[in-house]
């Protein structure tokens, strides 16, 4: 098991490798790594699993609890990416309530949506329709 950090685009790249099997406090320091750097250097992050031979369901659990402490603690939303098929037999198995991408551009490109959906007006061509009281009488 090993954590590699790199930047690209000023996003975090947190590259796992190797096993992460019945480890316990061994692969809890790769999550304490990300948290760390993250606390030092707050931006977009993404977790790539490409090199992660095989998970275990206590793993996953580690990995979904760094997730909800960054966007707590932090306010930044962390991105699964680029599983192995020894990852997608675990993620199969279990609850997992964080979303993982193919690949670690789709990740990327899953942040620039939440960008444009936050900075979009929608509204630019027309209006939003607004109901009046009378309107809303007549819906019965």
């Amino acid at each position: 098991m090993a954590v590699k950090l790199e930047e690209q685009n000023s996003v975090l790249v947190a590259k796992l490798s190797g096993r992460y099997l019945d480890q316990g406090e061994d692969y809890r320091g790769d999550f304490q790594t990300i948290y760390g750097d993250l606390q030092q250097k707050p931006r977009i992050v993404v977790i790539s699993l490409g090199e992660v031979s095989d998970i275990d369901r206590r793993a996953l659990t580690a990995i979904e609890k760094l997730c909800w402490k960054v966007a707590k603690d932090l306010g930044q939303e962390i991105r699964l990416a680029y599983p192995t098929e020894g990852v997608r037999r675990t993620l199969d198995r279990v609850d997992f309530t964080i979303p993982v991408y193919e690949t670690v551009e789709k990740a990327f490109e899953s942040f620039e949506e939440d960008e444009f959906l936050e900075d979009a007006d929608l509204f630019d061509d027309e209006p939003p329709p607004t109901v009046t009281s009378s309107d809303a009488g007549n819906s019965r």
